[in-house]
């Protein structure tokens, strides 16, 4: 099958099949595949009846990083295009690679500069969703990361599209030479330490002088892969509907350990990318699978990954960040009259009338605030007898994990209330009496969702 040819119009019906743009934002890196594009999308300004500018990362890589934004900005200038320049300024994590180090910091920059309704159009062609697709196979990828580069996503409040996809390398540099383009060559692509460029340069010209359809061979199955992505993506969705406890974090694990494991593999790393935390390999899915949804009841099993972790607790499968380690001697001084801000949630007081700790029991509106120590106890208001805070926190149903981090609140060394859950009796408002009613913005979070246990 013959591919398109590369041409301003080809390109203006890719872009008529988007979503409607009130800007689109090329990214500019300088090199030939991204001038080829910002050419195109110049060449159709008049048709495209929307805003074009150009934006450019200076990575601080290369010493000649400065010059290359030198060499954008005068081109944008002939072009009669805004040019942005953004560039990197934090410092690189130990151990962290260079490549996905560089491309998050990338595309954190290029999503500050984008609104609602804008598109970010990349100039990724079909050797390089080849190329990915390979790269994601060596990887061990599923279906997800096989489909590698969809033509069109999300992008924050936007769009990023890809309207060179479906064209091939040898495309790009005809039409960059056809019309005179002249762009800079990034050194660091000779680099054969970094896997793209040692697939680029040595498995790739054997690759096409075996199979010279190769390029148009793998995007094509990458666009299979993503069919089968999207799939899956809808089974998951149909999967999560019935599981759901309350929020979208916790799932019931009664029914989780009726689904098999294939599936219930696709329906976790679906609900996991849908809370926004990072996808664990298939390994730690696994662990998953044994040791949270099917270990015994009793347990309250966990495992984590990078800056995220899956716990169980009773029927409860939460997901979230990972807690940092709990700060027992962690204390403060609260006016009551202002917020109180705590290493997990904001602590408020209203003063109101007939509830609440009593004013007067409060010397200078003034409590003291730290977390559990261990054999703590209080008189709920109402109950007659001091309880065991360890026992009320397991008849409330607050997750385990969690328990160190909700706020005690002390008048001297008596506890005068548990944040959000329990007021002690002993310092209660009466009727007609004014008192300090206590609101803690994660006290929703910390408690299990009611379910018969």
């Amino acid at each position: 099958m013959t591919p398109p040819e590369l041409t301003p119009q080809a390109i203006l019906k890719i872009l008529t099949d988007l979503p409607p743009a009130g800007c689109y934002w090329v990214a500019y890196s300088g090199g030939v595949d991204s001038h080829v594009l910002l050419h195109l999308i110049v060449s159709l300004r008049s048709e495209l009846k929307a805003g074009i500018r150009a934006i450019h990362v200076n990575h601080g890589l290369m010493t000649e990083a400065v010059s290359w934004s030198r060499h954008c900005e005068r081109v944008c200038e002939q072009l009669g295009i805004p040019f942005v320049v953004a560039r990197i300024t934090s410092p690189r994590p130990d151990g962290a690679s260079l490549e996905a180090w560089a491309r998050e910091r990338r595309y954190e920059l290029l999503a500050q500069h984008l609104r609602s309704g804008e598109i970010l159009l990349t100039a990724h062609h079909q050797q390089d969703q080849a190329e990915t697709l390979l790269l994601q196979l060596l990887r061990g990828s599923g279906a997800k990361g096989l489909s590698a580069m969809p033509r069109i996503q999300r992008f924050h409040d936007g769009w990023q599209a890809r309207p060179l996809l479906g064209f091939t390398r040898e495309q790009v540099l005809g039409y960059a030479n056809r019309n005179g383009l002249q762009w800079v060559e990034d050194h660091s692509n000779t680099d054969e330490c970094l896997d793209r460029n040692y697939l680029r340069r040595q498995i790739w010209p054997k690759l096409q002088e075996h199979w010279p359809g190769a390029t148009r061979t793998l995007a094509r199955a990458a666009a299979h892969q993503a069919e089968a992505a999207a799939l899956l993506a809808c089974l998951a969705q149909e999967d999560l509907r019935d599981l759901r406890l309350e929020r979208a974090n916790i799932l019931d694990n009664r029914r989780l350990q009726a689904i098999d494991r294939p599936r219930l593999a696709n329906l976790l790393r679906h609900w996991l990318e849908e809370l926004g935390l990072p996808l664990p390999n298939s390994a730690k899915i696994q662990q998953m699978i044994e040791t949270v949804v099917h270990s015994r009841c009793e347990a309250n099993p966990c495992v984590n990954w990078g800056d995220a972790e899956v716990r169980r607790y009773r029927y409860a499968v939460c997901a979230a960040s990972r807690l940092p380690p709990p700060v027992p001697e962690w204390t403060t001084e609260w006016d009551l009259h202002e917020s109180c801000v705590t290493p997990m949630g904001v602590l408020q007081a209203e003063l109101v009338q007939g509830r609440g700790i009593r004013r007067d029991a409060i010397e200078h509106d003034r409590l003291r605030v730290h977390y559990r120590n261990g054999g703590e106890r209080i008189r709920p208001e109402g109950d007659a007898h001091h309880r065991d805070l360890r026992k009320l926190f397991q008849q409330r149903g607050v997750f385990p994990w969690y328990r160190n981090w909700v706020p005690l609140l002390f008048i001297g060394d008596r506890l005068a209330a548990v944040a959000g859950m329990w007021m002690s009796g002993e310092v209660a408002a009466g009727k007609n009496e004014p008192g300090w009613a206590i609101s803690w913005s994660s006290q929703s979070e910390v408690v299990a969702p009611s379910a018969d246990w």
